[in-house]
């Protein structure tokens, strides 16, 4: 990292908690997760939510979603298609903004609380309806 001159602009954190985890992502520029493989990436909404603009790999699970809504940069993992994936994010204000306001939009469709919580419970009851009708 240091040959790149990258050290003082890249903070690898380990995990964080709390309000650790809060300001780290509102202090961030950019929140990248390029997983070679992530079942859903939590992450990525809690980033989002926190008006962060995101760049994941096409193997986190979020994937389809944040493509769909143009709400992030969407890469290969491998490191030339992040590098390029973060120039076209850092060097491109007007990227972030547009793609934090469709990450907005995209909580609010599929991932607000209520929404999941009401998802939730609906499929409960189908459950519950289904297994009394085999008793």
């Amino acid at each position: 990292m240091n040959k790149a001159g990258l050290k003082n602009k890249v903070l690898f954190t380990g995990i964080l908690l709390g309000k650790d985890k809060l300001a780290a992502y509102t202090g961030a520029e950019v929140f990248a997760l390029s997983s070679y493989s992530e079942n859903f990436g939590m992450s990525v909404v809690e980033a989002m939510a926190c008006n962060v603009p995101v760049l994941i790999s096409d193997k986190v699970g979020i994937y389809d979603d944040v493509e769909k809504y143009n709400a992030g940069i969407i890469t290969s993992p491998i490191v030339d298609s992040l590098y390029l994936g973060l120039k076209k994010l850092l060097g491109n204000p007007g990227i972030s903004k547009s793609n934090v306001v469709n990450a907005r939009k995209l909580i609010k469709d599929k991932y607000d609380i209520n929404k999941v919580a009401d998802e939730m419970i609906s499929v409960y009851e189908d459950i519950i309806r289904s297994t009394k009708t085999r008793i």
